[in-house]
């Protein structure tokens, strides 16, 4: 039997498993509960948020869902054990696509196996906005250009946020990057290259290239602006919310002391986490941004002069 075949089968096998022991959970044919920690990852793109969800989902206690609101109109990504057929269900992703609070009542923070003391999954800003909003206008209609908009959540039944600001006992895991200028051209990078990295939902490009980009130093200062006005309007949303701000640079840095704070904060266990995620190649910003001295300079009167200090 080859490798591939093996691994195939397996991945059947635990696949198959899983989704029969979830079919006698949630019909209580088996012992389940809801007594669990509900949580989300809400970030922005680029923030690590891949990195943290596969750390979490590494977790034996944890069912660590990946991007549910992701603009997939045919399919919801679960990414875990037993959830395949589920993510192609129509019914469950015309759910999704229509009544995202019943969405999350019916098919995620269900009753969960004995084991499992927390569920979680990520959210970007940008996800399943059913009020107009302010990035939605100029200058930001750039934003948008890349990304398939099929599904209007201004169309759906229930308003996900507005629940999700409800529902305090749900914990916050607010993950950001202090560095936005990095931010940005790890965005534009993956834009321009197809390259989001293992495990993520635009997939991987497996050009050895090194690409390059050029920054409009006024498309910088309004992006920041706005990423610093998003940061504030969660924090506020979610201020009535058990809350947990960690950064990029922390994870990357203080890696096992962040991890434990995150296990600490979804009261699970602590646990050393592995990753299959894939750290992107580190190269100087003067070496990626084609007129970096030209947008140095232009920033130089601005708070955000302090983004180029490598």
């Amino acid at each position: 039997m080859s490798t591939s075949l093996f691994h195939k089968l397996r991945w059947r096998a635990h696949e198959y498993s899983a989704r029969a022991q979830n079919w006698l959970i949630e019909n209580q044919w088996l012992p389940g509960h809801h007594d669990y920690q509900r949580f989300i990852i809400v970030c922005d793109i680029r923030t690590g948020s891949t990195m943290l969800r596969s750390f979490l989902a590494d977790h034996p206690s944890v069912r660590m869902f990946f991007e549910l609101f992701h603009l997939f109109p045919d399919n919801v990504p679960f990414d875990v054990k037993g959830y395949k057929q589920k993510g192609g269900n129509p019914e469950v992703v015309q759910r999704r696509n229509t009544d995202p609070v019943k969405f999350l009542k019916t098919d995620v923070f269900t009753r969960q196996p004995l084991f499992v003391q927390a569920v979680g999954f990520k959210l970007l800003y940008t996800q399943a906005r059913s009020q107009h909003m302010w990035w939605q206008d100029p200058p930001y209609e750039r934003w948008w250009t890349h990304i398939d908009r099929s599904v209007d959540w201004k169309e759906t039944t229930s308003d996900l946020w507005g629940y999700l600001a409800e529902e305090t006992d749900i914990a916050i895991i607010h993950l950001t990057r202090e560095n936005l200028l990095k931010q940005k051209v790890s965005a534009q990078l993956a834009k321009k290259t197809g390259h989001w990295g293992a495990g993520a939902t635009g997939g991987v490009n497996e050009d050895d290239a090194e690409p390059t980009v050029s920054l409009n130093p006024k498309h910088c200062y309004e992006d920041f602006e706005a990423k610093r006005q998003m940061q504030e309007q969660i924090e506020e949303r979610f201020s009535d919310h058990r809350l947990l701000a960690v950064t990029y640079e922390q994870l990357v840095e203080n890696r096992n002391q962040m991890l434990r704070h995150v296990q600490e904060f979804i009261d699970v266990p602590i646990r050393p986490l592995q990753t299959e995620t894939e750290k992107q190649r580190k190269r100087p910003l003067s070496r990626v941004i084609e007129n970096y001295d030209v947008l140095r300079r232009e920033m130089k009167r601005t708070p955000w002069i302090r983004f180029f200090e490598e």
